[in-house]
């Protein structure tokens, strides 16, 4: 007996619980019946039994878990990652971008009959799939070249060619899957396995890992888990391509020929020729040493960073003097001083600033991950540092976007929060950050301030097996650590949600850090009025909870100063094109699904829409062709969100004027206050009639995020 897409979802599910999960769970999950998950459980059950694992676990009140077993992770990877039975289809996106990285990729032209059998896919959707791919290349200056009986292959610069390439493959692929990969050479979904099969069929990986480690020890710095990946992905590049040259940048490289970066990368070079016995065009010297140049750190090591004076007046002094004036600016803004802190701080900026010049400069985008919750939670924060990186803008001669800007704010967070950190005894802690030493430093520093916590160092997860198991007693981690056991490590978001603060009490001894001075006063004057009335049985875990529910109010109310743009909300991630649905209750499903999956909505929040409709009508069909999805915030919704769904084919909603509907635009507003101005901002795009056209028959992303971005003032 095999299993079904739906069965490898709920094992899935299993194997990635800890505990036990209730039939009624996974019921209400998939949208099932009892009776539907109960064959499904015992499908999967036969499954295990029949490949030499343990029968499930069950537990009356409780639920069913996986029986731990020998070899049941890597059996069930081998099994989601290649031998599923059925036949998988790949949405209109994934075969876009397998198709394109392909072709850019490709020495030689490409036939039409592989790409057929790789996606399962026919003739006409093939042509289909390269009509949207030769748009988006056109857009990128490179042009696809389809000729009868010989195939189809793209023309354009070099640089072009590898630069879409590389954005198409990071738009797709996840830190996660890259270093999942790299160890098992197998990852679970479809599209990312073809895709790293296409990058790496002909290079040793083990040769890649080796070349950016040694450029690491000679940089005396630790790159990011994201950067460590992005320079993988661009090295692999590099090699598939080695037989094109690329021109070396015009961009004041000949200055930069006797830095530690420019040797590092020749070194690089080196090495891989000598190693595959290929030859790699000069050029690219230059094109790594900026990698090198633009690659986030969670770590360095100054004392190894080998600099003649002359080059640490040129190059290292006018950035510190930068970040100096930066911090000066920071504490007359704030109304506080960084104190010992202060010089780490402009140190730490200075070690940040040394790779954001050069992304700024040459427009090498950076997206923090954790942007929208700087901006939530720490808005004032962001506000003070955008005024006071006018001194980087002066330096660089570039305006800093807001992503930058973001990481900028958590590096003065970080500072802050140590300068009014209060010294205890503590359990020793190694933070494991996958992103970089910003958000490195943002966490480390929170786990300081309001835990008894010593942090013996922060490193990214291929930095881990380096640090002695006897000298920590914890590890943190904002990624997974496959090997790892649970007393040793906790899993924790970057700004610590509140379940993270509720397992973090578990493990270690709470303590409130001097920034809450006066909120624990007040807090012990309400316990001190408690008391007179009633007695309490905890009076330090009343102090917490207190304490606790003072931060989220002040956290919302600093949430609820940020304006929303249309933008903010409307996302490659929201945007759904050419949908095929059914009737009017598919579009809504298709519509409120993005969000379902991002945990914004739960499932409620479909259904209140769908009552709305079938108790009031079609009112929320507000203009010809568009659907506005909308309902009350206490029915489900998580956090301010917003989809944007275009239909294959029109959908009657019963409005008498406005049918049928061919754009339905879900929106979960979380208060009355928060979404109106993006709401403005659609509603002049309804308005705009060429910008309504241009969405509703987009066949890319990129166009709706176009307008989106036109009207996002």
């Amino acid at each position: 007996m095999e299993l079904n897409q739906r069965c490898i979802e709920i094992l899935q599910a299993l194997r990635e619980s800890d505990d036990y999960i209730r039939t009624t769970e996974l019921a209400d999950s998939y949208g099932l019946t009892d009776r539907a998950i109960r064959y499904s459980i015992d499908k999967i059950e036969q499954f295990l039994v029949k490949n030499g694992f343990d029968y499930l676990e069950r537990e009356h009140n409780k639920g069913i878990k996986l029986k731990p077993s020998a070899g049941l992770e890597e059996f069930i990877d081998s099994f989601v990652g290649s031998h599923t039975p059925y036949k998988y289809f790949f949405s209109n996106e994934e075969r876009f971008v397998y198709l394109t990285i392909r072709l850019l990729l490709a020495e030689s032209p490409v036939n039409s009959d592989e790409l057929r059998s790789k996606l399962y896919i026919s003739k006409n959707t093939v042509l289909k799939t390269l009509a949207t791919a030769e748009k988006w290349l056109r857009e990128r200056n490179l042009i696809l070249v389809k000729k009868r009986k010989i195939g189809t292959w793209v023309t354009g610069k070099e640089m072009d060619r590898r630069r879409a390439a590389t954005d198409l493959i990071l738009q797709v692929i996840t830190v996660k899957d890259l270093l999942n990969y790299l160890d098992k050479q197998m990852v679970q979904s479809k599209l990312v396995n073809l895709l790293f099969e296409e990058l790496f069929s002909r290079i040793e990986l083990w040769l890649l890992d080796e070349v950016i480690c040694q450029a690491e020890n000679e940089l005396g710095r630790k790159f990011s888990d994201k950067a460590y990946c992005q320079m993988v992905i661009y090295l692999a590049i590099v090699l598939r391509r080695a037989a094109h040259d690329i021109d070396s940048l015009d961009l004041h490289v000949d200055n930069m020929k006797n830095s530690i970066e420019f040797s590092v990368a020749k070194q690089m070079v080196d090495r891989l020729q000598q190693e595959l016995g290929i030859s790699i065009a000069p050029g690219e010297t230059d094109h790594i040493m900026f990698y090198l140049l633009g690659a986030d750190v969670i770590k360095s090591e100054r004392s190894k960073i080998p600099r003649s004076p002359r080059q640490i007046l040129a190059r290292q002094d006018r950035l510190y003097q930068v970040a100096a004036a930066m911090t000066d600016e920071m504490e007359k803004l704030c109304g506080m001083e960084f104190g010992k802190e202060k010089k780490r701080v402009v140190e730490d900026l200075t070690l940040h600033l040394r790779s954001a010049v050069y992304r700024v400069k040459y427009g090498i985008a950076q997206v923090n991950p954790a942007y929208d919750e700087v901006r939530n939670k720490y808005n004032e924060m962001f506000q003070r540092t955008k005024q006071a990186a006018r001194y980087l803008e002066e330096y660089i001669k570039e305006k800093v976007d807001g992503h930058e800007l973001s990481y900028l704010t958590m590096h003065f967070v970080a500072g802050m929060e140590r300068a009014k950190q209060i010294i205890h005894t503590k359990t020793r802690v190694v933070v494991v950050c996958g992103t970089g030493i910003g958000t490195a430093s943002v966490l480390a520093h929170r786990l300081r301030n309001e835990f008894n916590v010593k942090i013996v160092d922060t490193v990214s997860c291929r930095g881990l097996n380096a640090v002695p198991n006897d000298k920590y007693d914890l590890i943190i981690s904002t990624v997974d650590l496959p090997g790892y056991e649970q007393s040793r490590y906790l899993k924790v978001q970057p700004f610590l949600s509140e379940e993270d603060y509720r397992r973090l009490q578990q493990r270690l001894n709470r303590r409130f850090p001097s920034s809450y001075q006066l909120e624990l006063s007040l807090v012990n004057k309400l316990i001190g009025i408690v008391e007179k009335y009633a007695a309490i049985t905890d009076r330090q875990q009343l102090q917490y909870e207190m304490m606790y529910e003072i931060k989220r109010h002040n956290e919302r109310r600093m949430e609820r100063r940020y304006v929303y743009m249309l933008s903010d909300l409307l996302t490659r991630e929201t945007i759904k094109l050419n949908v095929t649905c059914a009737d009017w209750k598919e579009a809504i499903a298709a519509g409120t699904a993005p969000l379902e999956e991002k945990k914004w909505v739960s499932i409620g929040y479909k259904e209140a829409i769908i009552n709305n409709f079938v108790t009031f009508g079609p009112y929320m069909v507000v203009a010809p062709g568009i659907v506005l999805a909308h309902a009350r915030p206490e029915c489900g919704v998580k956090k301010l969100a917003m989809s944007l769904v275009t239909l294959a084919n029109p959908v009657n909603f019963g409005h008498e004027l406005n049918d049928p509907v061919k754009l339905v635009v879900t929106l979960a507003a979380t208060d009355n206050e928060t979404h109106l101005k993006a709401l403005s901002q659609l509603m002049e795009v309804f308005m705009n009639q060429e910008d309504l056209n241009t969405i509703i028959n987009a066949t890319s992303k990129d166009e709706v995020i176009e307008v989106i971005k036109k009207h996002s003032k």
